[in-house]
């Protein structure tokens, strides 16, 4: 793929820069200054003298240059920073600068104004870590010219500074012109405190490669520290976009996702609130309506009279299991006390049109109501005021506007390929919308009274989860018609084994509303045991509401379900 780039852009320029008579005759002159500093880095100023046709419409010119070396069978990249472009007198020229391949291709020159005759041009820019190392020794090993020029050149001079106390007469040089597998050796001379070299005449696509040995001592090597900052200073958009993001995001959760501080209270009651349903405390909590939450329901409604659970034999294989479950409605579905959620929970259980239904043929048609139930349970939070707005929209919203800007940063990054500061705005972008993503989590928000009753509900999690067992205990002692009405609750909050544990020695029977067939029934009953038949119960009827529905189901198949007794 790297190599169809190149060869893509190679033709690009070929084409632009010798098509017609709007080509560049050729360049009088290049004079390249190199100055060395002691961290390594080189700092170049270019001198080009180029005759363009007086006649024609050639607007712009390329320079390319080389970016990665290969000396004594290893590879040396260095990174080209563009600095400034000037025509004539010190004219400001438009350019642009991108990396494709081994190169960095530099296009100058203004797209509605035409080049005619000759012009002066300076070029200045930046090789970080210009200076690689051989054996320790620090080595500046440059192509000057590049090997893809398309015009020939009748004057190459190049001035090599090093660093400043640098032992001249240590340092060594040469340079070659280098066309097509043939080289040929080009003088150098010291002057001072410089070295130059000199080439004449070179054809297009001939490369004029220079190499000049440092004594040891005279470049410091690169640490790890300096190219972290160096990278940081020229990739600044990749770090100062995320950051912002996060500033912003914290500013607006701070404003608008926190929840509000409690009011002092009192009050150390450890029982969930009697205004909230299961369902709405599992949500409440971790501010996110899960299918245990939902499923709570069928646990609520069987305890306060809503429905009547029957656990019965099933000849057939409902999840690898041989029990079915029946459930009888026993009060309105429109009864004023029941919630919109539990009166949708009860439609899409019991289809409006019969008062007995069982899991195996609820399986497969109770999915669809999944998606409302959720959104009447957070709405029903809102309405309520325990929620400031709904907890699901809030993090749909900065999901989507995450996975917007991670779209549009891929997009750019994809426009910007041969563009280095677009690809560090554009990974910028990129990260700064998965911070968004992340952070759609905490965006929602409770209100004070949200904040209260959540917290009452936690009090009601560590009495369980940490809570003294005595305690426990002796509040079943006091409370022995509790069992029932909690029982839901502490299923939404994964903690029902110690709740049975705490009702061990008060609970003897099953409760009126879940009846087991003689058949299934087990010789001894106690909580634990109960609480565990519930767990797989529940399972069970996870996993029947969830099914999708069935594109077909004629009467044969209903037959094939299994009889029920």
């Amino acid at each position: 793929m790297r190599r169809f780039i190149l060869i893509c852009s190679l033709i690009i320029v070929s084409v632009l820069s010798v098509a017609g008579n709007a080509q560049a005759q050729s360049i009088k002159n290049l004079d390249s200054q190199l100055n060395i500093s002691a961290s390594g880095n080189v700092s170049v100023i270019e001198d080009l003298r180029i005759d363009f046709p007086p006649k024609g419409q050639r607007n712009q010119f390329y320079r390319v240059l080389p970016i990665w070396y290969e000396p004594s069978g290893d590879f040396h990249v260095v990174d080209v920073n563009v600095k400034n472009v000037v025509m004539d007198e010190n004219v400001p020229i438009p350019f642009q600068s991108w990396i494709s391949g081994r190169d960095l291709f530099l296009r100058v020159g203004d797209p509605v104004k035409p080049l005619q005759g000759e012009h002066k041009f300076r070029i200045e820019y930046e090789i970080f870590r210009g200076v690689h190392f051989v054996n320790g020794s620090p080595q500046l090993l440059i192509n000057v010219t590049g090997e893809q020029s398309p015009f020939p050149i009748e004057n190459v001079s190049v001035t090599v500074k090093p660093p400043k106390g640098t032992d001249m007469s240590r340092v060594q040089s040469s340079a070659v012109v280098d066309a097509k597998g043939k080289t040929q050796a080009v003088n150098a001379s010291k002057s001072g405190e410089s070295i130059q070299f000199n080439a004449q005449k070179l054809d297009p696509s001939q490369g004029l490669t220079v190499a000049v040995d440092l004594p040891k001592g005279s470049v410091i090597p690169h640490s790890v520290l300096f190219d972290t900052v160096a990278y940081l200073q020229k990739f600044y958009q990749v770090f100062v976009l995320p950051v912002a993001t996060v500033i912003l995001l914290s500013a607006w959760w701070w404003l608008y996702g926190r929840d509000p501080g409690e009011k002092k209270s009192e009050s150390t009651n450890t029982l969930p609130p009697n205004f909230i349903t299961p369902a709405e405390a599992g949500t409440l909590i971790d501010e996110s309506c899960d299918l245990t939450d939902i499923v709570s329901t069928v646990i609520d409604l069987a305890a306060r009279g809503f429905i009547k659970i029957r656990v019965v034999p099933y000849n057939g294989f409902l999840y690898l299991d041989t029990k079915d479950y029946e459930f009888t409605l026993i009060k309105s579905i429109q009864d004023r006390e029941l919630k919109p959620h539990e009166q949708l929970f009860l439609t899409g259980l019991f289809g409006g049109l019969s008062t007995t239904t069982y899991l195996s043929a609820v399986k497969g048609n109770f999915a669809e109501y999944i998606p409302m139930l959720k959104r009447r349970i957070y709405s029903n939070l809102v309405t309520e005021g325990l929620f400031a707005r709904d907890p699901e929209i809030d993090r749909k919203n900065f999901i989507s506007a995450g996975a917007s800007i991670i779209t549009v940063g891929v997009c750019f990054l994809v426009i910007s390929m041969y563009h280095v500061g677009g690809q560090a705005t554009s990974i910028g972008m990129i990260l700064s919308g998965l911070v968004i993503l992340l952070a759609s989590g905490a965006m929602p928000r409770r209100t004070s009274k949200g904040v209260s009753a959540c917290s009452q509900l936690k009090r009601f999690q560590r009495a369980l989860r940490s809570g003294d067992q005595n305690d426990l205990q002796k509040f079943s002692r006091e409370n022995p018609n509790a069992f029932d009405q909690y029982l839901s609750y502490a299923i939404v909050l994964g903690l029902a084994d110690r709740w049975a544990d705490a009702y061990i020695s008060e609970v003897h029977n099953y409760p009126d509303w879940y009846q087991v067939h003689p058949s299934l029934k087990p010789e001894t009953f106690d909580a634990r045991a109960f609480v565990s038949q519930l767990y797989d119960g529940l399972s069970s009827i996870n996993r029947a509401l969830t099914e999708p529905p069935y594109s077909v189901r004629s009467p044969q198949a209903n037959e094939l379900l299994g009889s029920r007794r």
